[in-house]
């Protein structure tokens, strides 16, 4: 028999890679920029080292994709 400790340990394991909530939504509260590590060039051919977040804009995090 397994010990507490491995069961849960187990159990978490599983909920990393298959979070009960794949996508949390959040809107922000204020005007923000989100950074990023490396730059990005957009479809106009603009570099972007950052991007712009509005206040009352939807965001959506995965929580599917973090740690795998």
């Amino acid at each position: 028999m397994k010990s507490p400790a491995e069961i849960t340990t187990h159990i978490q394991e599983t909920l990393r890679f298959h979070p009960a909530f794949p996508q949390l939504p959040r809107i922000a509260s204020k005007d923000d920029v989100l950074p990023l590590a490396y730059p990005i060039v957009s479809t106009s051919g603009e570099v972007l080292t950052e991007i712009p977040i509005r206040k009352g804009q939807l965001i959506f995090t995965s929580f599917a994709t973090y740690q795998r």
